[in-house]
């Protein structure tokens, strides 16, 4: 699964250390005595941030080259990063949140320039391994804090880790600067105007099923940080249990990524109906299951099953808006996509921070996603029927 080049390689060098930092969010603020709710309203802040960048970045992909956008992007991580551990020093928590909501604001552009970007280029097979290659790094690269988390748990390894994400800032944007060859500004079009933005969400039926599917997939895993956080504590105690936790998470989507890759074996990534339906399945009877299991061994097992079916429906999803969208309108799905679904995902993760059976409710979330998957896979048999005649 693994291919080294140039978006590869950022990813590895920038973003993973910038998901080390987000792992170590609960340390960071524990030096400022922040409660579980503060810590719930920092990862929104931190999302919400991810939508206003979600909002800027398609008026500046129809302006700048994107390899341009990359480079001042990193350049500002670089500033912000510097910036927030400047605050844990100096113990302003006001110069801390305002930082990592602008480290939010970034974090959203790049994630929609990588997502245009992948699509304006050529090969369409080899775009969408990297574009599921990209997600299954970042998000298994929390295995990695898990394991700092077991080793050094402190405020001192936290601060290791900014340094470490502020230099990878800096490689990031050589890396950028070296990706200028194939760089070009993408043709002006409405599908990226606000307007059209989200009508370009449900121009098909079958557009509007998924949005919907994905849309309850964010409110069950709503709140990801402070499930990780709050089960993790839970379940596996408070001095490893966040680590714990992480590491599952982590290690599952990497092994999750890795089935979906090889279900298609070198093809563009495509949703599997069946698979999403069993994996939503799994996770249900998990999430029922956990709060009344008082064995330890079959909490780790029902906390596997959960962030390794995860992955399956996830990042199928993802791959399914890379495979469906137009090159044209790529930058203005990825903004909308990133939008609902930060809000949705930022939103939970304030409620389900003083909710104790949020289990409940995430599985009732789920439980209505698997109808419509049944109805998007009738819709997508009914246009393929339609294209044949």
């Amino acid at each position: 699964m693994f291919e080294v080049n140039p978006f590869v390689l950022q990813v590895l060098i920038s973003n993973v250390p910038t998901v080390l930092t987000n792992g170590f969010i609960p340390i960071l603020s524990s030096s400022f005595g922040t409660s579980l709710l503060s810590l719930g309203m920092f990862f929104f802040l931190m999302r919400i941030g991810n939508v206003v960048g979600s909002i800027i970045s398609p008026l500046i992909h129809n302006k700048f080259a994107p390899h341009k956008i990359g480079i001042v992007a990193e350049l500002l991580f670089f500033s912000t990063t510097s910036l927030i551990l400047l605050a844990v020093f100096i113990k302003s928590i006001e110069l801390f949140v305002v930082c990592a909501f602008f480290k939010g604001v970034i974090g959203g552009a790049i994630s929609i320039l990588r997502f245009a970007w992948l699509k304006q280029l050529p090969d369409f097979q080899k775009t969408s391994r990297l574009n599921l290659l990209a997600n299954v790094l970042m998000q298994g690269s929390y295995c990695l804090v898990g394991i700092f988390l077991l080793i050094a748990p402190s405020l001192q390894m936290a601060k290791v880790v900014l340094v470490l994400d502020a230099i990878g800032s800096l490689f990031g944007a050589i890396i950028f600067w070296k990706m200028k060859k194939f760089s070009k500004i993408t043709n002006k079009s409405k599908s990226n105007k606000y307007k059209e933005m989200f009508l370009s969400l449900i121009s098909t039926p079958a557009r509007k099923v998924i949005l919907v599917t994905e849309i309850l997939v964010c409110a069950g895993f709503g709140g990801t940080n402070i499930m990780l956080f709050k089960y993790g504590e839970n379940f596996f105690g408070n001095e490893y249990g966040y680590a714990i936790s992480l590491i599952l998470y982590g290690s599952f989507y990497f092994i999750g990524g890795k089935i979906i890759e090889l279900r298609n074996k070198g093809n563009m990534i495509s949703l599997s109906i069946p698979l999403v339906l069993i994996s939503l399945s799994i996770i249900i009877l998990s999430l029922i299951l956990l709060p009344i299991s008082n064995s330890l061994p079959m909490k780790i097992v029902l906390f596997s099953l959960i962030f390794f079916c995860y992955p399956l429906i996830s990042l199928q999803i993802n791959s399914e808006w890379f495979k469906i969208s137009k090159p044209h309108e790529a930058a203005g799905i990825s903004a909308a996509g990133l939008i609902y679904s930060q809000i949705i995902l930022g939103i939970f993760e304030i409620i389900y921070s003083f909710i104790n059976y949020d289990n409940t409710i995430r599985a009732l979330f789920l439980i209505l996603a698997i109808f419509l998957v049944l109805f998007y896979s009738i819709l997508k048999n009914a246009e393929l029927k339609e294209i044949i005649n």
